[in-house]
């Protein structure tokens, strides 16, 4: 669902989890926190583009961005 900018950084209320910055290699056991997409709103995110999606900063693609999420989250250690 569509989250405040503050909230889609972390959960804070009643808990005591810890957020980093993301900087490239993600760290288990914290919150990841990647950012702002100024680009994009969250149609475009959850792929229902307008008529001129631009690709978040550093992509070629939004697709090109989700297979970089896909080989973030699979090359996690097992817990």
């Amino acid at each position: 669902g569509v989250v405040n900018t503050i909230s889609m950084k972390a959960p804070f209320l009643g808990t005591k989890d810890r957020v980093v910055d993301f900087d490239g290699d993600p760290k288990p056991g914290v919150w990841n926190y990647m950012g702002v997409m100024s680009s994009l709103d969250h149609g475009d995110v959850i792929g229902i583009p307008s008529a001129n999606v631009i690709a978040p900063e550093g992509f070629d693609s939004l697709a090109s961005f989700y297979l970089y999420l896909c080989d973030l989250v699979t090359g996690l250690p097992p817990r």
